[in-house]
């Protein structure tokens, strides 16, 4: 924790670039929903910090990303406190998630759904759910630390990630509490990851 806290003190004072935190949904390649949906996000003392070039730190709380598509009642509830993401070096990726539909492919064609209810997709991109949603995630003294290059590191409480095609009701629910994901030195990965669909 140590370490982690000298990174986060080293990279604020390098430069103090803030990532965006995001409590809503993105739409990158698009997102289509047939339902209800309800979401309730709450954060509470979280920092991004990306330092260097083509770097990514993100703190994300109920999100549905681009390339889903969802047929049925969603209801996302995600919370996250005292959640701090570090990126440092180049083409590093860090990341704290709670409550997060979608992403974790790259960019692609979204999937699309096939008559009578059956389901098709064009790639292994996009999130496909035919049914009801009930996600609850919380995230609390989490931490995800880059150092290096080509790293990744991530906190994944309560998600649904690309790829992933469902048929019927779907729950979650994901806690994470004083977890630490740290990734240093060329091409590692370090993740915790609790109540977690599709992705790598």
């Amino acid at each position: 924790m140590r370490l982690i806290t000298i990174l986060i003190a080293s990279a604020i004072a390098a430069s103090p670039v803030f990532a965006q935190q995001s409590q809503r949904s993105t739409n990158a390649q698009g997102v289509q929903i047939q339902g209800n949906t309800e979401i309730k996000a709450d954060q509470k003392n979280v920092n991004a910090v990306a330092v260097g070039e083509g770097n990514v730190a993100k703190n994300t709380a109920g999100a549905i990303k681009g390339g889903t598509q969802i047929q049925g009642n969603t209801k996302i509830k995600a919370s996250q406190k005292n959640a701090t993401a570090v990126a440092v070096g180049k083409g590093n990726t860090a990341a704290n998630e709670a409550g997060v539909i979608g992403g974790g492919y790259k960019a692609g064609q979204m999937g699309v759904a096939g008559p009578r209810g059956g389901m098709s997709s064009s790639n292994e991109q996009g999130v496909q759910i035919q049914g009801n949603t009930d996600i609850k995630a919380s995230q609390k003294n989490v931490a995800a630390v880059a150092v290096g290059e080509g790293n990744v590191a991530k906190n994944t409480a309560g998600a649904i990630k690309g790829g992933t095609q469902i048929q019927g009701n779907t729950k979650i629910k994901a806690s994470q509490k004083n977890a630490s994901a740290v990734a240093v030195g060329k091409g590692n990965t370090a993740a915790n990851e609790a109540g977690t669909i599709g992705g790598k």
